[in-house]
């Protein structure tokens, strides 16, 4: 089924949450060996304001010190997939550590994953990256990227769960009502470019449905036969209203558009602002806490 259910999606979360893990902590285990190796018999002076101070081993330091990092990687890890399943955090500050960049990189863009897992990026999923982003000490515009990423690979699944779903005739219709989203202000923003790749992948890379959809995006609009499974219309609809608003102008030509296919959908004026409001609120919300 192209719409995850729970029991599977924490599945995947939490495989993405062991190979993260293993990777990094296999990295941990070779890094204390090298050290240990290269500094035997060391011993670290304390704090000697400390009334019962004595040296330590460096051994005892070094596995300190890694298993204090093992154990903040497992809870914002586990508060990930928390936030995911219950759609709620409270903004606090996250502890800062700090690791090498390839570690750093490799945190955000899997908890990316696992807050992304079978949907989008939610208000609150931006906060907590946001904040973890903080305590790793990465820049913004570094964290804009890994998001970019990941939902580059999403865009990539989710297309090519489609067309293993959907009939010809219906992703040929989502590949025009994505086409139709690019196009319908009558202009092409260079953040729109991306999702030319997704429309051409639902079209199979075939030249002569390209053509077709090029001469035809101007028509009216009407259904495909059969039409789509409910949860999977939430899913498409989403995804052509973020098309629209990635460029973060909102025209009367758009909104109407956006509004046809709400109807077309079945939907009602409360059940589209249910949907559109959470996607240009995440919008809004990724450019002023990563100025992208």
């Amino acid at each position: 089924m192209i719409i995850l259910e729970e029991k599977r999606k924490l599945r995947n979360q939490k495989k993405i949450k062991l190979a993260c893990e293993k990777s990094i902590f296999d990295f941990f285990e070779s890094a204390q060996g090298t050290i240990l190796n290269m500094f035997p018999n060391t011993k670290i002076l304390p704090d000697q304001t400390a009334s019962d101070a004595h040296p330590l081993s460096l051994e005892t330091e070094v596995t300190q010190q890694f298993e204090m990092s093992k154990k903040w990687i497992d809870e914002v890890f586990n508060k990930a997939i928390q936030i995911s399943i219950c759609e709620k955090y409270k903004e606090s500050p996250i502890e800062p550590i700090l690791f090498i960049p390839k570690i750093a990189h490799r945190l955000i863009r899997d908890l990316l994953k696992i807050l992304s897992e079978g949907g989008n990026l939610s208000d609150n999923g931006l906060l907590y990256i946001g904040d973890v982003g903080n305590a790793l000490g990465l820049a913004s515009q570094e964290i804009d990227i890994s998001i970019e990423q990941v939902q580059y690979e999403r865009r990539k699944e989710f297309t090519q769960r489609l067309l293993e779903y959907l009939t010809e005739e219906q992703s040929y219709w989502v590949a025009l009502m994505l086409w139709k989203a690019i196009h319908i202000d009558e202009k092409v923003d260079y953040r729109e470019y991306k999702y030319f790749e997704n429309i051409i992948h639902l079209l199979n890379y075939e030249q002569k449905k390209l053509t077709s959809l090029q001469e035809n995006h101007q028509n009216p609009l009407k259904l495909p036969d059969p039409f789509f499974d409910a949860r999977l219309c939430v899913q498409i609809y989403r995804y052509i209203v973020e098309i629209v608003m990635i460029d973060e102008e909102y025209t009367p030509r758009e909104a109407e558009f956006i509004q046809e296919i709400g109807n077309l959908f079945g939907y009602d004026k409360k059940q589209q602002d249910e949907i559109i409001q959470p996607v240009a609120s995440a919008i809004m919300l990724r450019k002023s806490l990563f100025s992208y």
